[in-house]
């Protein structure tokens, strides 16, 4: 009986394949030359001991996990067994991911240490922007960011397969509200919810003259945009200098009002 040498080779996916060990998800096994025997041939292919694939020289699968063994045995076409192939034990690797929808809450003027879901064998690992952290090439950095973040994380793993996603940082703060704005063109020229808890939303937002004649109104409003507040405009004309009164309906996390 001959003893013949299987080679396993990734023919589409990600990574490199040496030994047995890959990173992707297609690998082909194949058997190209065997001295001394005829072409024709019945190849039995198994993986964990089990009947896998089609009785022809090249074996090709995407169902491989970790520590599966591979080996063929080519018969006669009466059944005679010929060869029987070295066993390849394979090592499969998980591809990177950083899964999306990953919020992290800290409290503003506050540190948070942020610990990410990640899969696979990371190397290196890269967040941008920069700002608020401690160090952007760590897996867990501390946090301390001034304002609502959205950090985009880039991993690599020692394979050189590369995975992206978007973590979130809230701040969350009480709310704040000017009591004075002055309409134009300086820094405070817009009437607006600062701050507030995680996940609220102003669901109304309503500005009152003197008479109580409402001169803005808002609906469904994001904490801390001064693009939907209250210019100081109404009926197309600067408003009088004077005192106003608002009404602002919040919707907190779980519906709470």
């Amino acid at each position: 009986m001959l003893l013949i040498q299987l080679q396993v080779r990734i023919t589409q996916g990600l990574g490199a394949v040496n030994a047995g060990r890959i990173s992707g998800h297609h690998i082909a096994a194949g058997i190209s030359y065997i001295p001394g025997v005829a072409s024709s041939l019945s190849y039995q292919w198994l993986v964990k001991g089990k009947q896998e694939g089609q009785a022809m020289p090249q074996f090709t699968t995407t169902g491989l996990a970790n520590g599966d063994v591979i080996s063929c045995t080519l018969s006669t076409g009466s059944g005679c067994v010929l060869a029987v192939s070295n066993s390849v034990t394979m090592i499969v690797r998980p591809l990177p991911a950083v899964p999306a929808g990953q919020v992290f809450v800290i409290q503003a003027g506050s540190s948070l240490l942020l610990m990410p879901l990640i899969t696979g064998d990371i190397t290196t690992y890269a967040w941008s922007p920069d700002e608020g952290l401690l160090d952007s090439t760590i897996r867990e950095p501390l946090a301390s960011p001034l304002k609502t973040m959205e950090y985009g994380l880039k991993v690599t793993d020692q394979d050189g397969c590369v995975a992206e996603g978007a973590i979130t940082v809230e701040v969350s703060s009480e709310i704040k509200i000017a009591n004075a704005f002055t309409p134009g063109k300086n820094k405070n020229n817009r009437f607006y919810v600062q701050g507030g808890p995680y996940s609220s939303v102003v669901e109304a937002f309503t500005v009152f003259n003197r008479w109580g004649q409402p001169v803005f109104r808002a609906h469904d409003v994001p904490l801390n945009d001064r693009t939907v507040g209250w210019d100081g405009y109404f009926g197309g004309a600067l408003a009088p200098p004077g005192t106003y009164v608002y009404l602002i309906e919040m919707r907190l996390a779980k519906n709470i009002r």
